[in-house]
C-alpha cells in the first residue's frame, strides 16, 4: 500500500504542468523597455563582423515577464547607419544611411536581466530587408 501511494505522489507531481509566469505589456518609451533593445541590438551588431552598424529605429511591442530575474520581450525595427562595425561605435552616435540606400530589418528578442543587473542574455531573431 505505501509503494502504491509513493507511486501515486510522484505520477501526480510530474504530471502537473509548469504554469508560465505572466507578463504585462509596456509603454515602447519606458527606460527598462530602452535598456533592453540597447542590449540586444549590441548584442546583434557586435555579432557582425562587416558592413554598417543597425540603429534602433522603432520599438513595435514590449512586455515584460516577472520573476526572480526579469525577462523582456521585445519587437522592434532597426536601419543601417554610415557608421562601420570596425569603427566601434555607439549605435546611438551613428546617423542613419539615407533611406533609398539603407537596409532595414525587424527584430523579435527576448532579454534577460538578473536582478542585480550584472548580467543579461539576449536570444533573437532578425530579419533583414
Amino acid at each position: 500500500m505505501k509503494l502504491f501511494i509513493v507511486v501515486a505522489l510522484c505520477c501526480s507531481f510530474f504530471s502537473t504542468r509548469a504554469t508560465p509566469l505572466p507578463f504585462e505589456f509596456l509603454d515602447c518609451d519606458q527606460p527598462d523597455v530602452f535598456k533592453a533593445v540597447d542590449i540586444a541590438l549590441k548584442k546583434y551588431n557586435g555579432d557582425r563582423a562587416t558592413d554598417n552598424l543597425f540603429a534602433l529605429y522603432m520599438v513595435m511591442e514590449a512586455k515584460r515577464t516577472a520573476g526572480p530575474d526579469t525577462q523582456f520581450h521585445v519587437k522592434y525595427k532597426i536601419r543601417e547607419t554610415i557608421c562601420a562595425t570596425e569603427e566601434n561605435k555607439l549605435w546611438q552616435d551613428c546617423d542613419y544611411k539615407v533611406p533609398a540606400e539603407a537596409k532595414t530589418g525587424e527584430c523579435t528578442a527576448q532579454v534577460h536581466i538578473n536582478d542585480d543587473e550584472t548580467a543579461s542574455t539576449v536570444s533573437q531573431d532578425c530579419t533583414i530587408f
